[in-house]
């Protein structure tokens, strides 16, 4: 600031900051950046508005696989696209699978949205998975692929995380690469983020900046400049101390009751963290004495006596029994709770657990 840093800059960015960004592209990605193929904005949200608002028109579809970042499909709804969701599951590791990407493709599919490292799952795709993606969108010329890497150096397995435009170059003209400094750097106060794409899209993704922010802050872009080209083992210390946070939580989060991961995340840093054994549930201070089956809502509204039954199937619980009468009321449950034994029946057999 004091060096003069306080003006408007060009709406493309700083050409020192454009510089830096194509730089370090072409040397460490190898991809044909130049400076006419990067645009530097007030932030990852606004980067993706633009380049919704620049090339959707109402019908187009968008595919966005699921966990996602929340901003993703309804931005793409905001400018007449339609949001294509594809879940992914634990058992694909929270990842886009080729045939799952082949299976939703269509001729109205214009983007398909990839971020990795992941928020909310802290997945990472491997360059072969992403060498998989792109031999299908090799068959797909019509679709363009935005690739968000705003986490690309919180990465547990080395220096920075694959990238998609890495291993399948030739998409490069038909891609956006979103990056910026609000994560590796910790500068999310600042706003600066950056698209590298190909010219055509950049120019017009421009020229929406222009008539919306006109610019990002001069002196967050200088600042920016410093934080790409000076000394880096700062973001080596911030991932080191993120793994070790990381692996705390994990060990903590391996004995909390009802709680539940199969996936350690790889990169961000996020733990996806899955809650199911826990809906309808009340409270962990009611449970059976025999196999720990936590009260639901129904079962403790139906309390009554000190020894009914465990609610859940005999094979899962030893001190489940078979009650007669209405089939309504299948089963029932004995809890205790703070050390005195009370009952509860369940609502029934097929309530939620």
């Amino acid at each position: 600031m004091r060096a003069g840093d306080t003006h408007y800059t060009a709406s493309a960015g700083t050409i020192p900051l454009r510089s830096a960004i194509a730089q370090s592209y072409s040397r460490d990605k190898k991809l044909p950046c130049k400076l006419e193929n990067v645009a530097v904005g007030c932030g990852a949200k606004q980067i993706i508005y633009e380049a919704f608002a620049a090339t959707l028109n109402d019908g187009d579809e968008v595919i966005v696989p699921a966990p996602y970042w929340v901003s993703y499909p309804d931005i793409a709804s905001l400018h007449g696209g339609r949001p294509v969701v594809v879940t992914c599951g634990e058992d694909v590791g929270f990842k886009l699978t080729p045939a799952a990407l082949s299976k939703v493709i269509t001729p109205n599919t214009k983007w398909l949205v990839l971020n990795t490292p992941n928020n909310p799952s802290g997945a990472v795709y491997s360059a072969q998975e992403l060498q998989k993606l792109g031999d299908i969108l090799r068959q797909n010329p019509h679709v363009w692929v935005m690739t968000d890497e705003i986490y690309e150096y919180l990465y547990y397995n080395g220096t920075r995380a694959p990238s998609l435009l890495e291993v399948a170059p030739f998409l490069f003209n038909r891609a956006l690469i979103i990056n910026g400094m609000s994560k590796a750097y910790a500068m999310t106060g600042w706003r600066v983020v950056y698209a590298v794409g190909p010219k055509e899209l950049i120019d017009v993704v421009v020229k929406m900046l222009s008539q919306s922010t006109t610019c990002p802050s001069s002196f967050g872009q200088a600042a920016a400049v410093e934080a790409l080209t000076g000394d880096q083992s700062c973001v080596a210390e911030a991932t080191e101390l993120y793994r070790t946070r990381r692996d705390r939580m994990i060990e903590i989060l391996r004995d909390a009751p009802g709680l539940s991961f199969g996936v350690p995340p790889d990169g961000a840093f996020y733990l996806y963290v899955s809650v199911a054994e826990l809906i309808g549930r009340m409270t962990p201070a009611t449970s059976c004495k025999d196999c720990g089956h936590w009260q639901t809502r129904s079962e403790r509204r139906w309390s009554k006596g000190p020894d009914t039954p465990c609610a859940r199937p005999k094979r899962e619980c030893p001190s489940s029994k078979q009650r007669g009468g209405s089939s309504k009321w299948p089963k029932a449950c004995r809890v205790s709770r703070t050390g005195t034994t009370k009952s509860a029946r369940c609502a029934s057999a097929s309530s939620t657990r």
